[in-house]
């Protein structure tokens, strides 16, 4: 049975599927998110006063070991960056370093935007029939989706002000943003936002940014069930 192709539409509901599937799995968030980490310190807080009452009911004799029981920061950058696959730069085999991103993204229930964006690219992968899909890198430092349109459509240099000449069903899919939309209704705008979110921290890339190019680059297409 051939593989539909799906209109611009169809392809705006598969992201935001994609985004609710990664949400589920990143149980403990980002740590470059200030909310996360927020959420993650609450966390840490209350099992720590739990904690303090187990540990007060243990035997003596088990009040030695009990530190290996004891409760850790879960969003902690460095646990983040230790436990990662080290294998961090883009090379001809990018393809599997992603789907290893994403298992261990999924394992861990901690990742930015790259890991988020390795979720949602193996999701696609399995389970869904979007023909075509691209997982990119784009401004300094931010990754994420792009439904409809291949690699070689994908990278590339572009003007904020002017949509990309993709195909009309391309939708731009991003679960570290949480944000999904048609790219040639919605590019100039809702690029924007984005890439002041995440290069917010990069002044120099900003002031390049407000002369209104981006690039995107080291893409790697979707090839089916991984």
């Amino acid at each position: 049975m051939p593989t539909p192709t799906y209109n611009a539409l169809q392809h705006l509901i598969i992201a935001e599927r994609v985004c609710d599937y990664v949400g589920q799995k990143m149980t403990k968030g980002a740590p470059n998110k200030p909310i996360d980490l927020a959420h993650s310190w609450m966390r840490y807080q209350s099992q720590k006063r739990d904690f303090k009452v187990y540990y007060d009911n243990l035997p003596f004799y088990w009040k030695p070991m009990a530190w290996l029981w004891s409760p850790k920061p879960d969003l902690s950058l460095s646990l983040l960056l230790k436990q990662r696959i080290k294998d961090k730069h883009w090379s001809s085999n990018l393809f599997n370093w992603v789907i290893a991103q994403a298992f261990f993204a999924e394992q861990s229930g901690i990742g930015n935007c790259t890991e988020q964006a390795c979720v949602g690219f193996r999701y696609l992968c399995n389970c869904t029939q979007c023909k075509v899909f691209t997982l990119a890198s784009v401004g300094l430092d931010h990754v994420f989706l792009v439904l409809g349109a291949g690699k070689d459509e994908v990278e590339g240099y572009y003007r904020l002000i002017q949509a990309p000449d993709w195909p009309e069903n391309a939708v731009i899919c991003d679960p570290w943003y949480n944000e999904w939309f048609i790219v040639k209704k919605d590019w100039s705008l809702k690029m924007r936002l984005i890439l002041e979110t995440t290069e917010r921290r990069q002044q120099a890339h900003l002031r390049s940014l407000t002369r209104g190019v981006i690039s995107l680059r080291n893409a790697v297409q979707g090839p089916g069930p991984v």
